[in-house]
């Protein structure tokens, strides 16, 4: 019987951006491109069965990318709409709990990175941008 992956590696399952994601601030679009190459090589290295060593690495890429990402989108808002910034921040802090939680799962042999854990990636990213980041485009 064929091993099973943890993850697929089907190109059609890429976290690709378009212009449906852009929110009209070329560094935030450039942030989100990079967010989604960072999710992506998660994805190749999960399909590709690494070691343990190469997923932490991609998983504190992911933080720490997404950690600027929030801080550079929060000093933008904080210059323009102020209203918005409470709803980002506590949406930032629930995505780097996440996965500050999921490196610690992972370090721990408790949890490993599978196809469940790249949905809800994918997903988070996608709505995050298209639902809540998009509030926030017509003031740029």
């Amino acid at each position: 019987m064929a091993k099973k992956k943890r993850c697929d590696d089907d190109a059609s399952k890429a976290l690709l951006w378009d212009e449906s994601f852009s929110v009209r601030a070329q560094v935030l679009d450039k942030q989100h491109k990079g967010l989604f190459d960072i999710i992506n090589q998660l994805r190749t290295a999960c399909a590709r069965d690494v070691e343990k060593k190469e997923v932490l690495g991609i998983i504190k890429s992911l933080y720490t990318y997404s950690a600027t990402h929030f801080q550079d989108e929060e000093a933008l808002l904080e210059k323009k709409v102020c209203i918005l910034l409470g709803e980002q921040q506590s949406h930032h802090a629930i995505f780097l709990d996440y996965v500050i939680n999921l490196e610690h799962k992972v370090n721990s042999n408790v949890e490993s990175v599978d196809e469940e854990v790249l949905i809800f990636l994918d997903t988070w990213w996608k709505e995050h941008i298209l639902k809540v980041d998009m509030q926030y485009s017509k003031f740029f």
